[in-house]
């Protein structure tokens, strides 16, 4: 699809992805942002959108995916949730050294836990926000691999973390 079919589309769909976002954010400025991050990472893509429909398809999900992951950026920042709750360290007053210490420990679990590749594939996709389409390309995977890998990984982690960690800390 042309990028300016891409831009005709999202334009055409921007006050329904507006609401959607907003539904899930809670406010307008954080749904902006949202549909922003979302367009730009459709922008990018924009070659592998086959016909309208596709496009269609395609913003209403970048736009769910980059509302649910401003969501998380926000609990991560404010130290909102269990995630944030590291009793045990509780030398630790500031939110953001709480923070650093639990992305370390989960550092150190991929490391141990995940094979090299696994990892690749969830920094990729988690951190860096690579396209599932981008991903099974760059490894020679199918993008139904790729969600299995990241799934699997997921999983691992999250239960090797509740094991040292007890229930009261969640990721």
């Amino acid at each position: 699809m042309d990028p300016r079919q891409l831009t005709s589309t999202f334009m055409a769909l921007r006050q329904r992805l507006l609401a959607s976002a907003r539904q899930i954010l809670g406010n307008d400025d954080d749904a902006v942002d949202a549909l922003q991050d979302a367009f730009v990472g459709l922008w990018s893509r924009a070659g592998s959108l086959s016909d309208e429909s596709h496009a269609r398809g395609a913003a209403v999900i970048s736009v769910r995916n980059a509302s649910i992951n401003l969501l998380r950026r926000r609990a991560v920042r404010q130290g909102d949730g269990e995630a944030a709750d590291l009793s045990d360290q509780s030398d630790q007053s500031d939110s953001s050294d709480s923070s650093d210490t639990l992305f370390e420990e989960i550092d150190r679990l991929m490391a141990v836990r995940l094979s090299p590749r696994d990892r690749e594939i969830l920094r990729l996709r988690d951190a860096d926000e690579w396209p599932m389409e981008e991903i099974a390309e760059r490894f020679g995977l199918t993008e139904a691999n790729v969600r299995t890998i990241l799934s699997r990984a997921r999983r691992t982690i999250r239960e090797e973390y509740m094991k040292l960690n007890g229930p009261k800390r969640h990721i």
